[in-house]
């Protein structure tokens, strides 16, 4: 998602006029696409573990939610910054919720 939405995004490559628009918004729609479904797949095993289901099923099914619209605004061509600000917000709370579980989750760096 970081190379394909989030690197993208703070180069203006999605503002309307900007050279590799079109490709930028349709190679973010595929990230987000495949991130959410990977997303709704773990909250439905999340869903299946009673531990699991108390703890972060809810917010993997609102990070899934807030990935599927930021897909569809993507795909449509009107995408949005406060989209962007959602998933933040989602994704905040779903490291919350492990936090508060006792799972710590880091992030692993990566140069995709």
């Amino acid at each position: 998602m970081r190379r394909y939405i989030y690197q993208p995004y703070q180069a203006q490559k999605f503002e309307k006029g900007a050279a590799g628009r079109r490709l930028a918004l349709v190679k973010a729609a595929g990230a987000a696409a495949a991130s959410a479904k990977l997303l709704q797949n773990a909250s439905e095993n999340a869903k299946a573990d009673p531990t699991l289901c108390k703890t972060v099923a809810g917010p993997l099914n609102s990070l899934s939610t807030t990935l599927s619209g930021l897909t569809s605004s993507l795909g449509t061509g009107t995408f949005s910054p406060a989209l962007l600000g959602g998933l933040g917000g989602a994704v905040t709370g779903l490291l919350d919720s492990t936090s508060k579980a006792g799972v710590e989750v880091t992030e692993q760096p990566t140069d995709l």
